[in-house]
């Protein structure tokens, strides 16, 4: 009895002296809403077998057991809590500085979860019980669990505390883009990030190594962000937020945006270009793609016998010509990329990136197009993003990009083609056929000012995932035919 009161007393000092702060959370739609999205992609992709498959892992989700079900519509969230104290000095035993609970929207309420929880007692307004939401059997385990008045949610941890603070984000446990899960760090997150950041750089240091100070430079931009994964008509999301801390360079991002038509600039031939008034290294694009080329020149990489890059201003353009890369690859003055010291030339690309500096907000936009010499897509840039975003029209963008995976694949199978052995060619040939054929969609991503914040969807279109998938599946079946066949032929 006097160890169990000792221990008891600990704990509660050891809780006490910890600065414990929501770092992120974590949130999670419920079953209904997850196996829909999936289906979407099933619809989308031509797969209609993706619900089929997922749908049984989904029809007893972690939680569920401990739990019951989640309500319809509802979701399940994680607050994850930092002891912001023990940041200070070092970044040991990180295990035991990050503690976690489960917000959950319980379907049967408090009466039904004791009726799966007979042993549960209850003391100080929550219940105890055996077991843990992840392993529920697990008689060693022992949780904590709390309801939120309503009887709606309930809340686990293996500390008390922690389902309390759980219970008073009932709030904030909503999806309001559709997500099906969503990751938001908060400014306290961050600011932890920037001391784990800054403790690295510090070891670094003292170990003579090079540290990437843009990385810590710009966490030093931002008070919060957020970043959730959603499905729908036009394809895959992953969209978010990034919120500036007042006064930084990334505050003034927004006060400047791009052009209506962002890709006015790039040729018929582009199949891929990027737009943004955003940050900058300080010695620019252009500065960086020097250096850059330097280093490679440095381990025996000739880029200019098959890429050349011209700049005008502030609109770089790229030229790969895929045929001379080829033969750059094949031929024997290639034999040098097999002496490349590999810990070297890591070692020098970490300086490399050590040396990009601050970051600035851009004064001017800055323009990039990429082509393969020979080839012209069906699709101007222009037309592939309004497809891709049509929601984009009448917004005040600060970032958008745009490529096609089907124009890239069809732009270099000839020249693949003509590297491969002729004895080889005739058996991949039957598969060129199945390659994904350019669509009016692509990838695209975009970001725009919005109530203080930067907004920002990245998206691979209904129109690519299909094309891929697509190829993908016909690919399997041609191959698990022919195995099929030499099979019977033995």
């Amino acid at each position: 009895m006097k160890k169990t009161i000792i221990a008891v007393l600990a704990m509660a000092s050891f809780a006490a002296s910890a600065a414990w702060e929501k770092a992120a959370t974590v949130q999670v739609a419920d079953v209904s809403t997850i196996t829909k999205g999936i289906a979407k992609l099933g619809e989308i992709t031509g797969n209609q077998m993706l619900g089929a498959m997922t749908a049984g892992y989904f029809a007893n989700p972690p939680g569920a057991e401990f739990f019951g079900p989640m309500r319809p519509g509802s979701l399940a969230m994680i607050p994850v809590y930092f002891d912001t104290s023990a940041f200070e000095k070092n970044l040991e035993d990180f295990d035991d500085k990050v503690e976690f609970a489960v917000l959950y929207p319980i379907a049967e309420g408090k009466a039904g979860f004791a009726k799966r929880h007979p042993g549960a007692v209850e003391t100080n307004g929550l219940l105890r019980v055996k077991g843990s939401i992840l392993d529920p059997e697990d008689e060693d385990d022992e949780s904590f669990v709390g309801f939120s008045p309503d009887g709606k949610w309930a809340a686990v941890s293996d500390k008390p505390w922690q389902v309390k603070a759980a219970l008073k984000e009932v709030s904030e446990a909503k999806l309001c883009g559709g997500e099906l899960i969503k990751l938001s760090v908060t400014s306290k997150g961050l600011a932890i990030f920037r001391k784990m950041a800054e403790l690295y750089a510090a070891e670094a240091k003292k170990n003579k190594k090079d540290f990437d100070t843009s990385a810590l430079a710009l966490l030093s931009e931002f008070d919060s962000v957020a970043l959730g994964i959603r499905i729908g008509d036009m394809g895959l999301d992953f969209a978010g937020m990034l919120k500036a801390v007042p006064g930084t360079e990334f505050a003034k991002i927004g006060l400047k945006t791009l052009p209506s038509d962002p890709f006015a600039f790039a040729g018929a031939n582009a199949m891929a270009a990027q737009a943004e008034y955003g940050m900058r290294p300080k010695d620019g694009y252009d500065g960086q793609w020097s250096r850059l080329i330097d280093l490679l020149k440095r381990h025996g990489i000739d880029t200019s016998k098959w890429l050349t890059v011209e700049t005008n201003g502030d609109v770089m353009r790229q030229r790969l010509d895929a045929g001379a890369l080829v033969k750059y690859v094949e031929s024997d003055a290639t034999n040098q990329l097999a002496k490349i010291d590999v810990e070297k030339f890591i070692e020098d690309f970490k300086a490399f990136n050590a040396a990009n500096g601050k970051v600035m907000a851009a004064e001017r936009p800055s323009f990039s197009s990429f082509e393969i010499v020979g080839y012209k897509p069906v699709h101007t840039l222009s037309a592939r993003f309004a497809a891709t975003m049509p929601e984009a029209k009448g917004k005040k963008l600060v970032q958008a990009s745009v490529c096609s995976l089907a124009a890239l694949v069809q732009a270099l199978a000839p020249h693949v083609m003509a590297a491969i052995p002729e004895n080889d060619r005739a058996e991949i040939q039957p598969f060129l056929a199945f390659l994904p054929q350019e669509s009016a969609g692509g990838i695209a991503s975009m970001a725009w000012p919005e109530n203080g914040e930067i907004r920002f969807v990245t998206r691979l279109s209904a129109d690519e995932l299909k094309g891929v998938s697509t190829a993908v599946t016909a690919v399997m079946a041609v191959s698990a035919a022919k195995q099929s066949a030499g099979k019977k032929g033995k």
